[in-house]
């Protein structure tokens, strides 16, 4: 009786986890989308401080977080998909996702602030959000087994 107990809780908690990976994926996939509709309501070019191409692992969320308040300050036509895009960005999945740090093997790695990064353009400040999303996404796709 125990054993069989035990086994459908594994077996819950199994499903869960895939439900779990399967909203983050999809919450992922709606903010891309959401970046690439922003991408071209883009109006005027602004000087904005943009994290590096290459973030390592445990500056992906501070990263993130930098986009996000970063954000607003973007002159676009297309206001909705701003709105979505910033609320999206706070979703625990996409927070979740990017939070690659591995505490048990990770170097200490200090992270640059926002206001010290270096500054970019608009184009390429959405360039590198979408850049970080879509690393997201493939993590999480070569997490989650395949049925």
């Amino acid at each position: 009786m125990k054993l069989a107990l035990f086994c459908f809780l594994v077996v819950g908690c199994c499903c869960l986890a895939d439900v779990t990976a399967s909203r983050s994926l999809n919450k992922l996939k709606e903010a891309l989308k959401e970046v690439r509709k922003l991408k071209e309501s883009l109006q005027d070019e602004l000087l904005l401080n943009i994290p590096p191409q290459n973030i390592e692992d445990c500056c992906c969320l501070p990263a993130l977080h930098c986009f996000r308040d970063k954000l607003m300050k973007l002159n676009v036509t297309d206001k909705d998909t701003h709105t979505k895009l910033g609320r999206s960005l706070r979703s625990h999945h996409i927070e979740s996702s990017l939070n690659f740090c591995n505490s048990v093997d990770a170097q200490p790695t200090t992270c640059q602030t926002c206001d010290s990064q270096l500054s970019g353009s608009s184009s390429e400040f959405i360039d590198r959000l979408q850049s970080l999303i879509q690393r997201a996404v493939v993590k999480l796709n070569m997490s989650t087994p395949n049925p």
